[in-house]
């Protein structure tokens, strides 16, 4: 039989635009990265352009998922309540 556990994305907070602290990490750590190495080149504007499209791709993908996450989790509780293995 299989076995319905709760995803654990559920319990993190968003905090702009649906993304959490850790995306936002990943953006900054994106744009360091790409500032080092364009600065050498002598292209300073291109790493803010490329996280802005990092970001706008970024963004509704997070939306999107989300929402499924908590009807999953609705979905394992109801299953366990029916089942009579609550706790």
């Amino acid at each position: 039989m299989k076995t319905f556990n709760p995803s654990k994305i559920l319990n993190i907070k968003s905090n702009f635009f649906g993304l959490t602290l850790d995306d936002l990490l990943g953006l900054m750590v994106f744009y360091t990265v790409c500032q080092l190495f364009f600065s050498l080149v002598g292209l300073e504007i291109l790493p803010i352009i490329l996280t802005f499209i990092l970001a706008l791709f970024l963004v509704p993908i997070r939306l999107k998922y989300r929402r499924g996450v908590i009807k999953d989790y609705l979905f394992f509780l109801f299953h366990r309540i029916i089942n009579g293995k609550l706790f």
